[in-house]
């Protein structure tokens, strides 16, 4: 995916998800644009959620809430 595609792709996320990163409530581990990077290199390599809560610096919990 080229960076224009993503970042047409967090575009598109960010609209369905606006208070993604709204500061009330519980905040989210990742940004919204690194949620999106994270679900995308798993969908694409089939990566271990483990594996790809390491590259990121969080935990495989983590990882699985964002739903994976």
């Amino acid at each position: 995916m080229s960076p224009h595609q993503l970042s047409l792709l967090v575009g598109l996320v960010e609209r369905r998800l606006p208070d993604w990163d709204q500061a009330a409530g519980r905040p989210h581990v990742l940004p919204l644009w690194k949620a999106v990077v994270l679900l995308c290199f798993l969908l694409r390599h089939d990566a271990v959620q483990e594996m790809a809560g390491e590259l990121s610096g969080i935990s495989q919990p983590t990882v699985s809430r964002y739903g994976c």
